[in-house]
């Protein structure tokens, strides 16, 4: 059971508790701002990761494109000299020669595709070209490299200017100023040997290695789409797992931390009280024997004079006694129960069979009947068990005082979702209407010679446990008093609340 806090004190706690929870998430871990910040910064991470990625595969793809052409046409200038052609029974000359390279640049210039093609010695001089209005030029070293290693290699001009590719001419029929186009470099060598002949050069229309590329890009942005989408529900899921299992830690945790500081102050209370009852006890137990012989003595004093019975007199004696009645009901409030181990739980029908116990004696004095009935079942802490059983007793008390003869006083116990209410009900007259506003007041009693400190106490302990004491009717018909006993975890409740698990007679 947690103690209730109330006023202002408990304004204040609840208020820190909420602004904790709004730092640290403990309220819900979609809340604080740091873990969406730590789900964008993960997927930002990722998405980095995965555009690279896939910008890597972009030009890898690219180049294998481009290189297939390259491939391609190579095999188309060896299966050239190979053969003329259909029908050509001219011996073939050899690869060397550089009329035959002129010839097999000339008929593979024919490929589909192939708009201009030039050839080159080894030195990177110009030999021939088809057409011939295409420019003469010498290439680079940088460009004559991997041809000496008998490489090909090709690049693409996403818009290369014709006009510094063809020389105008006036028969011509206009050339758009710039097209795609992609040029290939092809070094001429025998399959056997690996001396470079000459290098063959292609400019190949750059429009359907356009169209490919971006049929590429647009099936490489939908998958790069889709692995960021199911990326981010992963990402989303599993942070989210990860943060509400942290977020449950962190709440154990400081429930615990609250727990244990709970039980710090609880024991800090406890030895404050256990020093206050130790200093109360040996100052009741020292005024107990000298009032005790005070009162005696103005009782032989009073029955033997005469002159010492008038009112003021009798107020001396009502008074000592009343004093004695107050150090007899402390000293009851103080002694130290026995019944409750200080370790482990209590369950309600011990409780009640406890407080039955403590009763007999009074019970069979007076008369009066009694009546216990459990219909709840639950287990008390032995502090809670200990405080509730000196609160049920002393409304116990007050009632069987304040019945006749005959006469019963009921104990009923009960469920109320996770509360437990206890019900101390007698036969008696009643409250006078005077005293029912102020009945947990200190020093209102209605008995004779009564202090008026049994349910002052008694609402001082149920506050100290969080539960709440109230009068709940007074009438010619008798009064009920209830304890209402909060965040009780009910075991188990008789059969519907009709009947009872216990009746303790």
């Amino acid at each position: 059971m947690r103690p209730k806090v109330k006023g202002e004190a408990g304004n204040r706690k609840l208020q820190q508790q909420r602004s904790r929870e709004e730092t640290t998430g403990t309220s819900g871990w979609w809340r604080p701002w740091w873990a969406w910040l730590l789900v964008g910064v993960v997927f930002t991470a990722f998405a980095l990761a995965t555009i690279w990625v896939t910008w890597h595969l972009r030009s890898s793809l690219r180049q294998t494109l481009v290189a297939r052409d390259a491939e391609v046409l190579q095999a188309v200038m060896w299966m050239e000299h190979q053969s003329h052609g259909p029908g050509d029974s001219t011996s073939i000359l050899p690869l060397s020669e550089p009329a035959e390279q002129a010839a097999v640049l000339l008929r593979a210039s024919r490929f589909r595709g192939v708009v201009a093609a030039r050839l080159f010695d080894t030195n990177g001089q110009m030999v021939v070209s088809f057409p011939p209005s295409v420019r003469d030029t010498k290439l680079t070293e940088k460009e004559l490299a991997p041809l000496r290693q008998l490489q090909f290699w090709s690049r693409y001009y996403q818009q290369a200017h014709l006009d510094a590719l063809f020389i105008p001419q006036d028969d011509s029929r206009q050339l758009p100023a710039s097209a795609p186009l992609l040029e290939v470099f092809i070094p001429v060598s025998e399959p056997a040997s690996p001396r470079l002949l000459g290098i063959a050069q292609f400019f190949l229309d750059g429009r359907p290695l356009q169209e490919k590329y971006a049929s590429q890009d647009r099936q490489l942005i939908w998958q790069t789409v889709v692995i960021l989408a199911a990326g981010a529900l992963v990402i989303v899921g599993g942070l989210g797992a990860s943060l509400r299992h942290l977020q449950k830690q962190h709440q154990a945790l400081w429930e615990l931390t609250a727990r244990l500081a709970q039980a710090n102050q609880e024991l800090t209370l406890a030895a404050k009280t256990s020093a206050v009852g130790a200093v109360a006890a040996h100052l009741i137990h020292g005024l107990k024997s000298p009032l005790y012989g005070l009162h005696n003595l103005l009782l032989s004093e009073a029955g033997g004079k005469s002159s010492m019975r008038g009112p003021a007199w009798q107020a001396a004696l009502e008074t000592t006694r009343q004093l004695q009645q107050m150090i007899q009901d402390t000293a009851r409030l103080l002694q130290q129960d026995t019944a409750i181990s200080p370790a482990g739980e209590t369950r309600l029908q011990e409780l009640v069979e406890l407080v039955r116990c403590r009763l007999d004696s009074l019970l069979a004095s007076t008369g009066v009947k009694w009546h216990g009935r459990v219909e709840a079942d639950a287990r008390l802490s032995s502090r809670e068990a200990a405080l509730v059983a000196l609160i049920l007793e002393n409304l116990l008390r007050n009632a069987i005082q304040a019945s006749s003869a005959g006469q019963t006083v009921e104990l009923r116990i009960r469920g109320a979702g996770r509360s437990v209410v206890c019900e101390v009900r007698d036969q008696g007259p009643g409250l006078p209407e005077a005293v029912k506003g102020q009945v947990f007041a200190p020093c209102v009693s209605t008995k004779p010679g009564g202090m008026g400190i049994g349910l002052a106490i008694s609402k001082q302990l149920a506050n100290h446990l969080g539960a709440t004491l109230e009068l709940r009717s007074s009438s010619a018909a008798g009064t009920v008093f209830e304890l209402v006993l909060p965040n009780i975890p009910l075991e188990l409740e008789g059969r519907g609340g009709h009947l009872p698990l216990a009746v303790v007679a």
